[in-house]
């Protein structure tokens, strides 16, 4: 009864309320296969809150990186009992990896994040933001409830773009409506956007007899948007990443969940509003802002074969649908070879 839900400005009934506080630890039971049978999938959470820190080192400088996998770590090593945690690499050279599976072993998550490497001599990148974020919606997509990705970069490489709102200077359509898409399956798979700036506070000197003063070194508004729109948060102009991260997963382990019906009868091509009020003073809200009523734009044939080849490259998520029969037989010759096998 505290809460209101308005759509477009009308009045919504609220149909179903929840409240989530406490970190749920239990994973999925690890599949039963017949004898002689081995498979290369891991044990999933069964249910949120769970955290996906997503390290960009496409879009980082290689000094950033080095700061910002230290604090990383330093959080892990000190994170609360339960907290579940899975650690993706964003490599310019070789796309999006998974280091680490969904763990609560805080010192595993932080031995996996240094093994990162902050690439200082870099290829030219052939790396596909948009599908690298879909194959993360893919990934937690069997987890029922809240997903939260905390994102570490300079700033926000993907701009969020709706229908009637801004582009930021966007002029490519296509690429318009894939971020679109994107975000949208972020709805559907409930994954909240945290935007964690890693370039830190720059301090600039001024004459004597002033002070000392900071200024942001990132675009912090595209990192608002972002969060905002997603239902995250956004930490920038800080140096202390370690305590952001701790605030950012603290924050959105702890959430209620509302739902009313669209008065919409189809989809109509438009970004609907949402605005979410609490009748007590002093809170402030953060949750998703709206939706596009829209189907999904048909994927192009270029933007495919990059998402499969992201999918397929090296360091890809395991795959655990392909099946195949191994067998072993003893040498026929006594020859006894040594090395890589041709």
């Amino acid at each position: 009864s505290d809460f209101t839900i308005e759509e477009n400005g009308h009045p919504q009934s609220i149909r179903s309320f929840h409240e989530f506080g406490t970190r749920n630890d239990s994973v999925a039971a690890a599949p039963k296969l017949p004898p002689n049978t081995y498979t290369n999938t891991h044990s999933m959470p069964a249910s949120g809150p769970v955290n996906i820190i997503l390290l960009d080192v496409l879009h980082s400088d290689p000094t950033s990186l080095v700061r910002a996998k230290e604090q990383i770590e330093g959080y892990l090593k000190s994170m609360p009992m339960g907290t579940q945690v899975a650690i993706f690499d964003l490599s310019p050279s070789k796309g999006l990896l998974l280091v680490q599976p969904f763990t609560s072993d805080g010192h595993t998550a932080a031995a996996a994040v240094d093994t990162i490497d902050v690439e200082w001599n870099r290829p030219p990148p052939k790396v596909d933001t948009l599908a690298s974020l879909n194959v993360i919606a893919a990934y937690v997509s069997g987890i029922q409830g809240k997903k939260n990705l905390l994102w570490f970069a300079p700033s926000t490489p993907v701009l969020l773009v709706r229908d009637g709102g801004y582009s930021w200077g966007v002029s490519d359509m296509a690429y318009v409506h894939r971020v679109m898409d994107v975000f949208e399956r972020f709805s559907e798979e409930q994954v909240a956007v945290c935007n964690v700036g890693i370039k830190g506070v720059d301090e600039i000197k001024i004459p004597r007899g002033a002070a000392l003063f900071s200024v942001p070194f990132l675009p912090m508004q595209k990192m608002e948007a972002v969060a905002e729109d997603t239902g995250g948060e956004a930490f920038y102009n800080t140096n202390d990443l370690k305590a952001a991260t701790a605030k950012a997963i603290d924050d959105l382990s702890h959430y209620y969940t509302l739902s009313y019906i669209p008065p919409r009868q189809q989809n109509d091509g438009h970004y609907h509003s949402i605005k979410v009020e609490v009748t007590r003073p002093g809170l402030h809200l953060v949750y998703r802002k709206g939706y596009n009523s829209e189907e999904p734009v048909p994927v192009t044939p270029a933007s495919k074969l990059q998402m499969t080849q992201d999918s397929m490259g090296l360091g890809a998520l395991p795959s655990t649908q392909l099946l195949f029969d191994v067998q072993v037989t003893p040498s026929q010759t006594s020859d006894q070879r040594t090395g890589p096998l041709p």
